[in-house]
Parts: structure tokens; C-alpha cells; sequence
């Protein structure tokens, strides 16, 4: 269960980290 947990937090910081490089890559591009 432990395993299940640490895995959706680790995807969860990737998809948020992905977020912010679009965001500052826009912002950049803009």
C-alpha cells in the first residue's frame, strides 16, 4: 500500500514540476 501511495505522490511532483517548465516557457515565448 505504502508502494501505491509513494508512487502517485513521485507523479504527482513530475506532472507539477512539467507544469511549471510549461508555464515559465510560455511566459518566456510570450
Amino acid at each position: 500500500m505504502t508502494f501505491f501511495i509513494r508512487n502517485y505522490i513521485s507523479i504527482n511532483l513530475q506532472v507539477q514540476t512539467i507544469k511549471n517548465i510549461i508555464q515559465v516557457s510560455q511566459f518566456f515565448s510570450a
